[in-house]
């Protein structure tokens, strides 16, 4: 089932993009983003609290920028329910994260609609996503 189809019969699944509530959307932006990265490899438990921090010192940096725009996915009746979000800069996808049961539904497509290039660093899904969508990889940063 497509949960960004309206013509859906689960009302309750429909899936709609708003803007972004910082104080609220905040938490789950830095911690998905950061344990994302963090488990998407093998890494030395010693070095954790050295990751997370600075981690969320860019992230933070990032979210400050004039030119970043979020995008938060959430249910079309509940718009606390986050199942994913977008961080763009620019023409640039910066992060993005969709929870895994709404994954392979079209909710990272809507979330990233005009954009066509990455930024480093990605997990190995965001490095497949960008391969077979053809995006190009922003290696600047």
């Amino acid at each position: 089932m497509d949960f960004t189809d309206k013509d859906t019969n689960k009302s309750d699944s429909v899936v709609k993009i708003r803007s972004y509530e910082g104080a609220t959307d905040a938490p789950i932006i830095y911690s998905t983003w950061r344990n994302s990265l963090w488990y998407d490899q093998k890494r030395d438990e010693s070095l954790a609290d050295q990751f997370y921090q600075l981690a969320t010192r860019e992230i933070r940096a990032l979210l400050s920028l004039p030119t970043t725009h979020v995008r938060i996915a959430c249910l079309e009746n509940d718009s606390n329910h986050i199942v994913g979000w977008a961080v763009l800069s620019d023409k640039t996808i910066e992060f993005a994260y969709v929870k895994a049961d709404y994954r392979k539904q079209g909710v990272a497509t809507l979330l990233t609609r005009g954009f066509d290039t990455v930024s480093q660093p990605m997990t190995k899904i965001g490095k497949s996503i960008t391969k077979n969508k053809k995006l190009v990889v922003n290696d600047a940063r």
